[in-house]
């Protein structure tokens, strides 16, 4: 048997254990494949650890931002405004 047929066929397994009729069920529902590791994993809370990586970079930024923009206009706290409104997000 091929690589590529024994990799699918070990990845039908996985689908079959995670509940899908097929390694493309799984797929169509979020699931990826891994090639390094040959598995399946859920890519949507894979996306979701870059989203909240990108996120923390971005409140950093506006942190950053927000501390020189005081100097500027202190009675203005739009960028900490900001910052509290995507910080809701997290609830």
């Amino acid at each position: 048997m091929s690589k590529m047929s024994q990799l699918h066929v070990t990845l039908n397994e996985q689908a079959y254990r995670l509940g899908y009729s097929s390694v493309e069920n799984a797929m169509a529902d979020g699931y990826v494949v891994d090639y390094e590791n040959e598995t399946l994993v859920d890519g949507r809370e894979q996306a979701h650890n870059a989203w909240l990586k990108e996120r923390k970079e971005v409140l950093d930024d506006l942190k950053h931002l927000k501390n020189i923009y005081k100097e500027v206009k202190p009675d203005e706290d739009i960028i900490g405004r900001t910052i509290d409104f995507i910080k809701k997000g997290e609830i």
